[in-house]
């Protein structure tokens, strides 16, 4: 058997090589433990994870709307307060079609008294306005009880041929043929009027640099059976364009009735600054 000396030399070697390392042990932090990924639900009802899905791109605008405003008022030798607003919607995926709806009001006042009063509405609809010919329909309504005229309502349907089309503007013309009926007021002591009549619309517009456009729109409605009877509505309009949603306009607004209610003027005609603010 091994002496005394040689076991306290065989102990003493195994204690200075394991306690230092039992000591190390000791020392270090325990061990982290991973956790398994939870299980998702893989079902009908499982909500996507935002994390993983792809950026959708933002689905387009399918309306606009725009709202036009005119003010003046002056007083001292004349006094003279005038509004005008109108409201314009209309759709802007025309793939298909192309809608668009209108009201326009005016009123003024001149020393208390009212002195003109006047609403106008108008809807057009367009089939396939890409095409260079394309069927369209229109309904129109006008109220001025200074032009003595209660309500005239016209609709009809025809056929749009557009002749020019470039990226500055476009330029078309539309024949219709329409039904027409105005009811008169009290005052002008007349029986109400059905016509069918002709329309012809020249209608164009185009942009001038980057915040300039020019608009006109000729109108002429003869009745079927006498071309000397007739309507003539020209609107022309200027915007310069201050930010993406604020425009000044300048409008110019030429009306004549060949045949008006007794007492009533054949022309009207307007000028006027504003704002238009689009949506």
């Amino acid at each position: 058997m091994p002496g005394a000396t040689f076991l306290l030399i065989v102990y003493h070697a195994l204690t200075a090589a394991i306690v230092p390392r039992i000591a190390q042990v000791a020392a270090e932090p325990p061990p982290i433990r991973e956790e398994p990924p939870a299980l998702r639900p893989t079902g009908p009802s499982a909500e996507p994870d935002p994390s993983t899905e792809p950026d959708r791109p933002a689905e387009p605008d399918r309306w606009a709307a725009a709202v036009d405003l005119g003010f003046a008022s002056s007083s001292g030798n004349s006094d003279l307060t005038s509004l005008t607003t109108g409201i314009r919607l209309k759709h802007l995926q025309t793939k298909l079609f192309k809608l668009e709806w209108n009201v326009a009001f005016r009123y003024g006042e001149s020393r208390g008294e009212v002195v003109a009063r006047n609403i106008q509405s108008k809807l057009d609809f367009d089939v396939g306005p890409s095409a260079r010919v394309a069927p369209f329909v229109f309904a129109s309504a006008e109220r001025d009880p200074f032009r003595r005229l209660d309500l005239r309502a016209r609709t009809g349907s025809g056929v749009k041929y557009t002749f020019y089309r470039e990226e500055p503007g476009e330029a078309s013309l539309r024949i219709a043929a329409l039904y027409s009926r105005e009811s008169f007021t009290a005052a002008a002591a007349q029986e109400p009027r059905t016509d069918g009549a002709w329309s012809l619309e020249l209608k164009g517009n185009r942009g001038v640099g980057s915040a300039v456009k020019i608009e006109n729109t000729t109108t002429l409605m003869p009745v079927f059976n006498d071309f000397a009877d007739y309507n003539l509505d020209i609107a022309s309009k200027i915007s310069s364009r201050i930010s993406k949603h604020l425009a000044l306009t300048l409008t110019h607004a030429y009306s004549y009735d060949s045949t008006p209610a007794a007492d009533v003027g054949r022309t009207d005609q307007r000028f006027q600054a504003g704002l238009t603010i689009d949506f």
